[in-house]
């Protein structure tokens, strides 16, 4: 091998032999349906923890998801500084295209913390129950370092109305 290139991929794949997988990706949060009276957009963090199985080709991986939603809501009377904060599990299929394509689908739920900041009420806090779901596509910048593009829907089950929107993002992903 000559100094300063990469080695090749492991035989199976170019990674074969991956285990772990950290995604930190970020996002507008466009909202749809009633929330999208009170805000139109947000901005989205989320961090995934994965575990993969090693192997090559398609593969069916289980994490952790936590991440954060930021929001200016408008109302009638006043308006508040929002956030969502989730966290649960997610299930991830990947499958390798081809050279360092790389093609995914998701699919995640939890509990999300729902806090507002409002002038007469004070600060508001309650627990929902959410889903999420989505695809992606990934190109592979080395081994174990690649950067995507991802597509997710998330509907928050506060009542009376849904909190839904469509996330389209940014993310990397190391393989450890």
């Amino acid at each position: 091998m000559v100094p300063g290139t990469e080695p090749p991929p492991p035989a199976g794949g170019r990674y074969a032999g991956a285990r772990l997988q950290i995604t930190p990706s970020v996002a507008p949060f466009l909202a749809v349906g009633a929330a999208s009276y009170y805000f139109p957009i947000g901005y989205q963090s989320i961090l995934q923890i994965g575990f993969l199985p090693a192997g090559a080709g398609a593969r069916l991986g289980l994490g952790a998801l936590l991440g954060i939603t930021a929001f200016q809501a408008q109302g009638a009377s006043e308006s508040s500084l929002g956030f969502l904060l989730p966290v649960g599990l997610s299930v991830r299929y990947s499958m390798e295209l081809g050279g360092r394509w790389g093609l995914l689908f998701h699919l995640g739920g939890g509990a999300a913390v729902l806090v507002m900041g409002t002038d007469s009420l004070g600060s508001l806090a309650k627990m929902l129950p959410y889903v999420r779901s989505g695809l992606g596509l990934e190109l592979a910048l080395g081994r174990s370092l690649g950067i995507g593009l991802e597509a997710s829907y998330e509907v928050f089950f506060e009542s009376p109305y849904l909190i839904m929107g469509f996330t389209p993002g940014l993310c990397l992903s190391w393989r450890l």
